[in-house]
C-alpha cells in the first residue's frame, strides 16, 4: 500500500485505527487514583462500549487499507465502501461517547484519546464519503414592480391614540 496515495481522509482513518491498537492495549482509560498506577483498567478492562468502539475504528482502519492495497475487492461490492467506514467510524465514536456518559468517574487519559481520536475518523471518513451537507437555498430577492405601474404609496399608520 502506497501511503501517499491516501487522502486526507483516508489517512485521518487509517491512522486513527492503527492509534486505537496502541490505546485499547496499553493506555489506561480509568484510574483508581491519580497517582496510584495500580488501580488502572486499560480498554478492554473498561466494558464493552469502550472495546466495541475501538474495535469498530480499527475495523474501518482495515477497510481503508482493503481498498487502498486493492485486496478484498472492496471495489467490486454493491455500496461504496466509503460509507461503510463512514458508518463505522461513526459508530466507534458514539460507542466510546456512551462509554464517557455512562461512567464519567476516574476517567483517565484513555478515554479521552479515543473519544478524540475517533471524532476525528469520523471526520476524515465524512470527507473521503464524498457526502455534502445540506445547504439553504437563497433568499429570493424582492421582486420590483414593472416599469410604468406606479402603485399609490402605502396608507398612513393609524394615529395614536
Amino acid at each position: 500500500m502506497d501511503r501517499a496515495k491516501l487522502s486526507t481522509g483516508q489517512k485521518l482513518v487509517f491512522y486513527g485505527g492503527l492509534f486505537l491498537i496502541v490505546n485499547l492495549l496499553f493506555i489506561p482509560w480509568y484510574q483508581a487514583g491519580f497517582i496510584n498506577p495500580m488501580g488502572q483498567v486499560n480498554g478492554f478492562g473498561a466494558g464493552f462500549y469502550a472495546w466495541g468502539g475501538s474495535l469498530c475504528g480499527m475495523a474501518a482502519a482495515l477497510l481503508v487499507y482493503l481498498k487502498a492495497s486493492g485486496r478484498g475487492k472492496v471495489d467490486s461490492w454493491q455500496f461504496k465502501a466509503e460509507y461503510l467506514v463512514l458508518i463505522l467510524s461513526a459508530a466507534a465514536f458514539v460507542l466510546i461517547l456512551v462509554r464517557l456518559i455512562t461512567e464519567a468517574d476516574s476517567t483517565f487519559l484513555g478515554l479521552a484519546l479515543g473519544l478524540l481520536v475517533t471524532a476525528g475518523m469520523a471526520f476524515g471518513a465524512f470527507l473521503d464519503s464524498g457526502l455534502k451537507l445540506p445547504e439553504r437555498k437563497p433568499a429570493a430577492a424582492p421582486v420590483a414592480p414593472p416599469a410604468g405601474t406606479d402603485l399609490p404609496p402605502p396608507p398612513p399608520p393609524p394615529p395614536a391614540g
